[in-house]
């Protein structure tokens, strides 16, 4: 059943940025924001921080769709990290750090800087150090 949900999410993710104008490309992640927030968060936090996690995940797709708009972008991607330290509060400790550090190690467009200040605050995650890469 999970495998089944994650290659729907994946395939939903994929179709976000197909044949989308770049000014709605922040628009689109709003909307699937809201819809977490709204209808999947009340009843199923570890869904939501897993649909939150994919979304956050394709923030490389969404920069590079998003033309001069990437304001727009990086503000859902903000919203999608405070969303992710929300629901983080629900969920297993260990598993939520280990989710971060990851997110975390593999921000290669930098646009997750407010997930390391979330997880540094939250869950005493040192950040990389830019100089010392691991």
């Amino acid at each position: 059943m999970k495998m089944e949900t994650d290659r729907a999410v994946a395939a939903a993710l994929n179709r976000l940025f197909q044949d989308v104008d770049e000014a709605q490309v922040g628009e689109r992640l709003e909307s699937i924001l809201d819809s977490i927030e709204n209808l999947v968060l009340p009843v199923k936090p570890r869904a939501a921080f897993g649909l939150i996690v994919s979304l956050i995940e394709r923030d490389r797709d969404a920069m590079e769709c998003c033309g001069d708009h990437h304001y727009a972008v990086v503000a859902a991607l903000n919203r999608a990290m405070g969303l992710l330290a929300k629901v983080a509060r629900k969920l297993p400790e260990d598993e939520v750090r280990t989710t971060l550090e990851r997110l975390i190690a593999e921000d290669t467009y930098l646009t997750r800087e407010a997930l390391a200040e979330v997880a540094i605050r939250g869950f005493k995650i040192q950040k990389p150090c830019a100089d010392h890469p691991e």
